[in-house]
Order: structure tokens, then C-alpha cells, then sequence
């Protein structure tokens, strides 16, 4: 057990089921909450199966490939519940799952970095795009409120990890920095902090909003 602590990864394995306990007691029955509880639980479950899995590469890699894919759809799918330009998220969407087909028959073998990179940057496209039409439209409420912090909550993860897997080199990944942490944990543990918190006070001020 000591050892088990000992690594920071498990820390944030520990946080990322707390998150989705925390979720799941407050939850509050909405569309895109739903779809927010099926992102942790799968996340936990990617976990899980890595963990279980680490010494059998085409489990583990497969694993974290369907991982990759519908962790962006369902953040395409709460992007759609939220913004006003519903036919731009659809061809969004169509347009991400035609790049994973290519890319999982044609492009990339193990881990497909490019689905995860691809749909991260079409997410972050999207999001900027909304905050400039909501200040075209003087709509300055939007940045104060609860859907405003869901659409924020994938955007640093998204940046962060896509900055890491872009360079698609385990000895960078491996590289020490700062810390004893190498270049991966350095970036990937603030940026999972912040996701999983950020999910976490949108739930509870969701809760909080219910009862008034």
C-alpha cells in the first residue's frame, strides 16, 4: 500500500474516482450531465483497464485508442448541448469520425495519438469560436456561468496532452526535469488536477443552482 501511494499517478488515479463519486452525488439530471458522468466513468475505466492490462500492449493500446475517440465525442456532444450553432458542432462531429477511420486503417498502428490530437484542437477551434460569438453579441453573462465552465473544463487537458502527444517520442516523455518528474508527469499531472476539479465545481454548482 505504501508503494501504491508512493507514485503520483495513483494519487491521480485516487482523484479521478473521487471526481466520480463527487459527480455522482451531486448530480443533477440534465443531458449534457449525463454525458458528463459517462466521461469520468470512462476514464475510470481506462484506467483501470491499462492498469490491469500494462503488460499486454494491443489490450492496453486499443484501450486508450477507444478512449481517445469517445472521450472527444462525448465532449463534442456536451459542446452541442450548449452553444448556439448546432449544424457547425454535427459537421464538427462527422468530420472527426471520418479523420479516425482513416487514421486507426491507414495512418497510425498502437496508440493513435492522432485521434486524440485532432479532436482536441477541433474542440479548443469550436470553443474559441463561441467565445467570440458571445462578445459579438455583448453576452457577457455567458463567461460568468455554470454551461460556460463545462465548455472550459476540457481545454487545458486538451492543450496540455496534445502538447505531449505530439511529439510522439517515449525518451522525450521520459526525459527528468524538475522534481524527479519526468517531461509526461510534469505536464500531465497539473493538467488532470485542473480537469477533474474543474468537472467537480461545475457538478456542485449545478447541485447548489437545483435548489434555489
Amino acid at each position: 500500500m505504501n508503494n501504491f501511494l508512493s507514485e503520483p499517478v495513483n494519487y491521480i488515479k485516487i482523484y479521478i474516482v473521487l471526481s466520480l463519486l463527487w459527480c455522482a452525488f451531486f448530480y443533477v439530471d440534465k443531458k449534457r450531465n449525463r454525458y458528463l458522468l459517462i466521461i469520468l466513468l470512462l476514464s475510470v475505466c481506462c484506467e483501470i483497464v491499462t492498469s490491469v492490462f500494462n503488460n499486454y500492449p494491443k489490450i492496453k493500446h486499443g484501450n486508450i485508442n477507444i478512449y481517445f475517440v469517445f472521450l472527444d465525442l462525448l465532449w463534442f456532444l456536451i459542446f452541442y448541448e450548449l452553444t448556439h450553432n448546432k449544424k457547425r458542432i454535427v459537421a464538427t462531429l462527422l468530420f472527426y469520425l471520418v479523420v479516425c477511420i482513416i487514421n486507426l486503417e491507414f495512418i497510425e498502428s498502437g496508440i493513435n495519438y492522432n485521434l486524440f490530437i485532432v479532436g482536441a484542437l477541433l474542440y479548443v477551434i469550436l470553443f474559441i469560436m463561441e467565445n467570440f460569438h458571445q462578445l459579438n453579441v455583448e453576452n457577457l453573462s455567458f463567461f460568468h456561468s455554470n454551461k460556460y465552465l463545462l465548455l472550459f473544463c476540457p481545454v487545458l487537458f486538451f492543450l496540455g496532452l496534445s502538447f505531449i502527444l505530439g511529439f510522439k517520442s517515449p525518451t522525450l516523455y521520459s526525459t527528468k526535469m524538475c522534481f524527479n518528474l519526468n517531461v509526461y508527469q510534469l505536464i500531465n499531472y497539473p493538467i488532470n488536477i485542473t480537469y477533474y476539479t474543474l468537472m467537480n465545481v461545475y457538478m456542485f454548482r449545478e447541485k447548489r443552482k437545483s435548489y434555489v
